[in-house]
């Protein structure tokens, strides 16, 4: 089955839980909340090859790397090959991967959860990106805001035009202020899990806006991008709705980027979770560096203690004035992580009896989407009201996750990570 194909059927079977969400155990918890005491990001999966002993100064970047990945202070794992002593063929077919590659060199993989079919970044372990690869400040702030207990961070990416980024940020902040007036929590049953946190349970939302320039944020720049070749050449204005534990919800641009399609975001996160298995909600995790579960052992929660070689203090320090490499350095295709050959068979027969039914109720939804959206791109405080009902919003969501363009027709961007889902 083509990784195309896949996707369809994934993002076809998340659409069927928004419809039907009886279809899986529910529980009263909203989403937010139960995906930040219960669902553990995902790991990136980083490997070092080199050959032979390291320098002193790339060796201690080496092992803070080690520190940060084995102490669990961010979802990272390190993998380091000396190519002069490995004869693991899967490892060596990653390296014969990278071109233009200088020793000691870095691959950053997205979480097998994700099924990309590149790394999320390559380059040199001296780059200054690997300094900043687990800690940036739009994504130190937005753990924070989430661990305080925020709903959803609008993780909002810059397009450049000054103008049309303060329109944005107006629609989000006034948006932001009517859902938490409008929005209701679910009632609580007797039967839901018990909350395994003090945190007060509330209904807010933020904004965390960043530059696309700033180079302490290249790394963030490369993972909400770098799953869609359209998004990483886009200069357009892109929310990025953020919840749980960092998970990343599918971007918002264009037509999209409107009260309409937030209401639907905002409503997905604050909704009662009604399927509490991570993989079958949208999004993908960010590499983020936070004290998760401080929240669930009562104990205060602050920013994790990152060796000294890694993170923000080492960025403003200026211990990153080294030759910045691309986003992603160039190198041949890499072979897909994805599920194996049982888990895709399952998929294919799941979706099978929904696929038909779900692509004509998406294509219906997407025509709506267009003809509906009150907020045109280069228009965009509008001031656009919000929809009256759950449903309307929830069907603009489903409209914006629709499957890829090429099996319904339609001319619409296809957004990164998974499809519409119910939490």
């Amino acid at each position: 089955m083509s990784a195309l194909w896949h996707t369809v059927v994934r993002r076809t079977l998340l659409a069927a839980l928004v419809l039907s969400p009886g279809l899986a155990g529910a529980c009263s918890v909203p989403v937010f909340r139960y995906a930040l005491e219960r669902w553990s990001p995902d790991a990136y999966e980083a490997v070092l090859f080199h050959r032979g002993p390291l320098s002193a100064d790339l060796q201690a970047l080496a092992d803070a790397l080690q520190h940060t990945a084995s102490n669990n202070l961010a979802n990272l794992t390190l993998e380091r090959v000396d190519l002069a002593a490995t004869n693991s063929e899967a490892v060596l077919q990653l390296w014969r991967r990278q071109t233009a590659s200088t020793l000691p060199w870095l691959v950053v993989q997205c979480p097998r959860s994700r099924e990309m079919e590149r790394p999320v970044w390559a380059g040199p372990l001296g780059d200054p990106v690997v300094r900043t690869l687990v800690d940036s400040p739009a994504r130190r702030e937005t753990a924070a805001r989430l661990l305080k207990g925020d709903s959803a961070v609008w993780l909002f990416l810059e397009s450049g035009d000054k103008a049309r980024d303060d329109a944005v940020a107006r629609l989000l902040e006034g948006e932001s202020r009517q859902l938490e007036k409008i929005l209701k929590l679910p009632e609580a049953d007797p039967d839901d899990p018990r909350m395994r946190s003090d945190l007060p349970l509330k209904i807010a939302f933020s904004v965390v806006r960043f530059p696309r320039s700033n180079p302490a944020e290249r790394m963030l720049l490369a993972m909400l991008t770098s799953g869609d070749d359209g998004l990483s050449t886009s200069k357009e204005p892109m929310v990025f709705g953020v919840f749980g534990r960092g998970r990343v919800l599918p971007p918002l641009l264009g037509t999209n980027l409107c009260a309409e399609v937030l209401q639907a975001v905002a409503e997905f996160v604050t909704g009662a979770c009604s399927c509490q298995v991570k993989e079958l909600n949208p999004g993908f995790d960010l590499l983020i560096a936070a004290d998760w579960d401080a929240l669930l052992e009562g104990r205060a929660v602050k920013d994790p203690e990152l060796p000294p070689l890694i993170g923000l203090a080492s960025f403003a320090s200026g211990q990153t004035n080294m030759p910045a490499t691309p986003l992603v350095a160039a190198q041949a295709p890499v072979v897909p992580r994805g599920p194996d050959a049982v888990a895709r068979n399952l998929v294919v027969l799941l979706g099978a009896g929904v696929l038909g039914l779900l692509i004509a109720t998406v294509v219906f939804r997407v025509r709506t989407c267009r003809k509906n959206s009150r907020l045109e791109p280069l228009n965009l405080a509008g001031g656009a009201s919000v929809p009256a009902s759950r449903g309307q919003a929830t069907d603009r969501l489903a409209g914006t996750l629709a499957p890829p363009t090429q099996f319904l027709g339609e001319e619409v961007r296809k957004p990164p990570g998974s499809g519409p889902g119910s939490a």
